[in-house]
Order: structure tokens, then sequence, then C-alpha cells
């Protein structure tokens, strides 16, 4: 149907043209978005393991400007530091040594998106009972955000490996998970991990299909890019490079071969290269003592 030029011609395009798939898709995902507030408001408990708090306390910090430090003293870290030079002062924090630093990111970007004023409220006064602390409350936002966009990019990838139906009911799948939710009210990144796996799987989908005799250098590239986006969220979530370094090799041959597995390895030192290099300058090795 056209676009309508009248009244008339809007209400019959509201109701049976393409304004009623639109009106039933809105109403779909906003009543997602409230359920999906309403259960997390209902069984939010704030963080549940210290590695949560050692990440946030360092999103902190990044969004301070103070880099990537943390204010939890571990005695090997105070130990590592001082073996190569670097006395212990309490009243300093201590570079991060333990955490891979994207989830720290992502809550020092959305820390510093907030107006100063608001920034502080967060962290101003403890909670009072049935209170429960502000920037929990923040990072439990932040975890929703992370699990709809998750939520999205699932639709997508159904939807492009199969059809529209795959793709609803895919996410609606993901959508009503209960140890998906017992991992976003944790507060502990899951999320962020399905948003770059979800990506990583995306980016290889767009590589095998463009992939002819020629290889698609700007594809693996990016999905170089994605691996190291995961190496970072998660250091065991990099091993899905070996699979796609083992699927450049298989899938092009000679000289080929050898050059998309080049791309894929860019990609991937663009990304981890940085934080690999600064471990190395403090512990002397690439994931700190993480490992």
């Amino acid at each position: 149907m056209s676009r309508p030029r009248t009244a008339q011609e809007f209400v019959h395009w509201l109701e049976l043209g393409g304004g009623a798939r639109w009106i039933r898709t809105g109403a779909l995902v906003l009543g997602g978005l409230v359920l999906s507030l309403i259960v997390a408001w209902k069984q939010f408990h704030g963080p549940i393991t210290e590695a949560t708090f050692a990440q946030a306390d360092t999103g902190r910090h990044l969004a301070a400007g103070r880099g990537f430090a943390t204010s939890v003293n571990q005695p090997q870290a105070v130990a590592a530091l001082e073996q190569r030079g670097v006395s212990f002062n309490p009243a300093h924090p201590l570079p991060e040594l333990y955490q891979p630093p994207l989830y720290s990111l992502v809550i020092a970007a959305g820390l510093r998106v907030l107006p100063d004023a608001a920034r502080e409220r967060l962290f101003a006064r403890p909670p009072e009972p049935p209170d429960g602390f502000a920037a929990d409350y923040f990072l439990l936002g932040l975890n929703l955000l992370l699990l709809w966009l998750a939520v999205g990019l699932t639709y997508w990838l159904g939807r492009e490996l199969f059809d529209q139906r795959a793709g609803w009911l895919a996410a609606l799948a993901l959508l009503v998970s209960v140890p998906v939710w017992q991992q976003t009210l944790a507060l502990n990144g899951t999320p962020l991990l399905m948003v770059l796996g979800l990506t990583f799987v995306i980016c290889w989908l767009r590589v095998e299909r463009k992939a002819t005799e020629s290889v698609p250098w700007v594809g693996l590239v990016v999905l170089g890019l994605a691996g190291g986006g995961l190496f970072l969220a998660e250091y065991t979530a990099g091993a899905v490079m070996f699979a796609a370094l083992g699927y450049a090799w298989l899938r092009w041959g000679g000289r080929q071969r050898f050059l998309a597995v080049a791309a894929l390895t860019v990609g991937f030192a663009v990304v981890a290269g940085p934080w690999g290099v600064r471990n190395v300058g403090i512990t002397g090795h690439p994931m700190a003592l993480a490992a």
C-alpha cells in the first residue's frame, strides 16, 4: 500500500496495512520490556560475587580518570608489584591485574554518560533497609540494556539463518530463560558476553556468505575484532579465535590461507594487543595474574 494521504487511508493502513504489523510488533516489544523490568525489580538482590564488585570498582576508577586501578588489595598483586620494584602504598589504588577489562570499561562508559552530580549520588550514602544501594540498580539497568540488545541480536540471527518466525522464537526463548535471568540479575557481565558472542557469530556468518575464491579481508578483520572483544570480556572466551583460525585455514588454500589467517590475527591484535602489552609491562604476563 502506498503512503496514506487521507485520514481514512491512514486508519486503513493501521488496521490492515503495514501499520498493523508495526503496532503488533511494538506492542510485543513494549510488553516484553515492561515484563522484564517487573521481573528484574522483584528478583534483584544485588551483586553476589567478589569479581563483580572488583570490576565495578575498576569501572568507577576509570570513570573518574584514574585508569585501570582497583581499591581491592590482593596479597598476590602486592607481591608481584613489589618484585618489579613497586612498593605497596594503601593510600593509592593498585593496578587491576585479575579481571579482564571490558566489563569495567562498559560500566565506566555508563557512569560517564551520567551528569557528575547524578554519578556522585549513586555512591553518596549507604542504603537504608529495605532500599538497595543506588549503584547496584545502575548496574542492573546496564545489564538489562545489554540483555535487550542480546535479545535483538538473537532475533536478527534467527531471521537470517531461518525466517522471521524462527527469529521471534529464538528471541522469546532467550527472554524467558531462567538461567539467563539468574546471570543477568547477578550483575556479572554475562549479558555483555552474550552480545559479543552473538556479534562474533553474525560476523562469521557475513564472512561465510561473502567468501569465494578471494578472501573477504574486511570481514575477517572485523571477525578478529569481535574475537578480541570476547577475549577482553572473558579471557577463556578468546578460545573462539582458535575455531575462527581453523576455519580460515581450511576454507582457503595456498597463499590465500595465510593471508586469511593474518587478517584474523590483525583484527584480534588491534583489540587485545594494547591490554596484553600493558599487562606484560606490569607483571611480565599478557593476562597478568588471571592466568
